[in-house]
């Protein structure tokens, strides 16, 4: 496969150049460290199957190249290798096919395993874009009886009273809740009851 590297700064190719060696080593890599000899490289058949570009360059201008390598190589996974840590930026890179957006402030391990996982196929979200669980995310773990009895918590049942309603033992009512509680990550009832409401 030839990958393109598009990045000003020679020490950050050749060390990425190194870790895709690592990773790929009968991978063909090139270079460029410009909007120009990127489109140069472009011409040189055949065409990249990977591209890891830096958005940074004295030519280009946020996601223009991105966009041109986009149209230029249909085929290609085009990732970010990027100085620049914009939520938004990343957010517009991944919304527009971006195969990952990685900070170059990464650690050496995080950079290595984000290219272990668009080099294998799969895109890499940068922990700025990262998501933490709704409440209604965790709520959709439960299972059917862990939501019985958070039905039964949210209307101010305690344990005896939830395990008649529900033909359950005390000591099954308490495994339950635990569970319930480890799974919407809180620690006890009160906080079971105010991420209900905020999940309404």
């Amino acid at each position: 496969m030839k990958i393109l590297l598009v990045d000003d700064h020679v020490l950050i190719r050749q060390a990425t150049r190194a870790l895709i060696e690592q990773l790929m080593p009968r991978a063909d890599i090139v270079e460029a460290a410009s909007r120009e000899q990127t489109l140069q490289r472009l011409r040189e058949p055949p065409l990249p199957g990977w591209v890891l570009m830096d958005l940074g360059l004295p030519d280009n201008r946020d996601l223009a190249l991105f966009h041109l390598l986009r149209r230029e190589c249909p085929e290609a996974r085009v990732a970010i290798l990027s100085a620049q840590e914009d939520p938004d930026l990343a957010r517009a890179a991944m919304d527009a096919g971006a195969a990952g957006f990685i900070p170059k402030s990464s650690q050496a391990e995080q950079l290595e395993s984000a290219l272990r996982v668009m080099l294998s196929g799969g895109s890499y979200l940068p922990p700025m874009l990262a998501r933490p669980p709704s409440g209604q995310d965790l709520l959709q773990a439960l299972t059917p009886r862990q939501r019985d009895v958070l039905g039964c918590l949210r209307q101010g049942h305690g344990n005896k009273d939830i395990a008649r309603i529900l033909g359950l033992s005390e000591p099954t009512v308490k495994t339950h809740l635990a569970a319930v509680f480890r799974a919407l990550r809180v620690r006890n009832r009160v906080e079971a009851v105010v991420l209900l409401q905020k999940a309404d």
